[in-house]
C-alpha cells in the first residue's frame, strides 16, 4: 500500500498499483468479486505503460519534483513488482499477509541544482534502498498495514516505519470497473534518516552560512485518495493524490521550505500484455 510507497513523510512517492496485491484478500459478496478480479487478477502478470509524478520540492531554492517515466508492473500471487517497489509474500491467509518489501528510497539532493549560493555549498544527499517487512490485516472494514524498513546500503543507516488504513470501494461492471480508495497513515522516520537528508553539519554550516542543524526522529501523518479505472482486464488508469504533513523535526531544518504540508500527485496508465 502505499504507497512508493515509502519513504520520508514529506516526500513519499506512492505508486498506486502497490495496493493491488492486498485487494485480492478483501471478502466481498459474489456480485462484487468480478469487479475486484478485474483489477487484481489480470490475464497476464506483466503490464507496461507510462507514469507521471509532480510534487513541490521540500528543499529550499530548488525546483519542483516532476517526471514522466515508463511503467513496468509484474503481479502474481506471491511476487509483485512496481518499478521502484517490490514485495514478496512469505505467508498469508484470507485475512492476513506477511510480506518482504523493498523499494528505492526516492529522496535526494543535488547541490548543483540549488538556486541559491548557500544551498549550492551543501553536500549531496543520495537515494538508497530500503528493505523490511510488512504485515497486512484485511476485513470488510478495510485494510490495516504495518511496515518497517531499513536502509540496506548504509547511505543514511536510517529506519522508517508506517501504520496505514485504507478502505477500497468497488463498483461498475466487469468491463468498466472503478475503485475509490481513501487512505490515512502515520509514518515514523528515525534520527539517522532525517539527519542525513535534512541535517546541516558543522562543516556545511561554515561553507554555506546556514545554521548548523541536527534533526531528530519524527512522526508524520498523511492522507491519500486513489482512483483506479479498468476499461477491461488490459487497460488500467490510476490517479492518486497524497497530502503529507511535514513534521517539525524536518520543518525546522534550514534546508527546507517553510510549508507544513506537501501535496503530490501520480498518474499511471498501463496495458496488460
Amino acid at each position: 500500500m502505499k504507497k512508493l510507497s515509502v519513504v520520508l513523510a514529506v516526500l513519499t512517492i506512492t505508486i498506486g498499483a502497490q495496493a493491488e496485491n492486498s485487494h485480492r484478500y478483501i471478502p466481498k459478496v459474489s456480485s462484487e468479486q468480478q469487479l475486484i478480479d478485474t483489477i487484481t487478477a489480470p490475464s497476464n502478470p506483466w503490464s507496461v505503460g507510462v507514469q507521471a509524478f509532480v510534487s513541490p520540492n521540500p528543499y529550499c531554492n530548488t525546483r519542483s519534483v516532476s517526471w514522466v517515466l515508463p511503467a513496468v508492473i509484474y503481479t502474481s500471487p506471491k511476487l509483485n513488482f512496481y518499478d521502484t517497489y517490490g514485495e514478496y509474500e512469505l505467508f498469508g491467509t484470507k485475512n492476513t499477509s506477511t510480506d518482504i518489501v523493498g523499494q528505492i528510497f526516492p529522496v535526494s539532493y543535488n547541490a548543483h541544482y540549488g538556486n541559491s549560493w548557500a544551498m549550492q555549498q551543501l553536500n549531496n544527499r543520495y537515494m538508497s534502498i530500503m528493505l523490511g517487512l510488512q504485515e497486512s490485516f484485511i476485513s470488510r472494514l478495510g485494510i490495516v498495514e504495518i511496515s518497517g524498513q531499513n536502509d540496506v546500503m548504509g547511505i543514511s543507516n536510517g529506519f522508517m516505519g508506517c501504520l496505514e488504513y485504507a478502505a477500497p470501494m468497488f463498483w461498475g461492471s466487469v468491463n468498466n470497473t472503478f475503485m475509490l480508495e481513501p487512505e490515512v497513515g502515520l509514518q515514523y522516520d528515525s534520527q539517522n534518516l532525517n539527519n542525513y537528508y535534512f541535517g546541516v553539519s558543522q562543516s556545511e554550516s561554515v561553507k554555506s552560512g546556514l545554521p548548523q542543524y541536527s534533526a531528530s526522529d519524527s512522526w508524520g501523518p498523511y492522507e491519500a485518495l486513489n482512483f483506479v479505472y479498468c476499461a477491461n482486464q488490459r487497460w488500467n488508469l490510476d490517479l492518486e493524490f497524497q497530502l503529507n504533513q511535514m513534521p517539525n523535526q524536518v520543518f525546522d531544518s534550514p534546508m527546507v521550505v517553510k510549508a507544513k504540508s506537501v501535496l503530490s500527485s501520480t498518474l499511471i496508465m498501463t496495458y496488460t500484455l
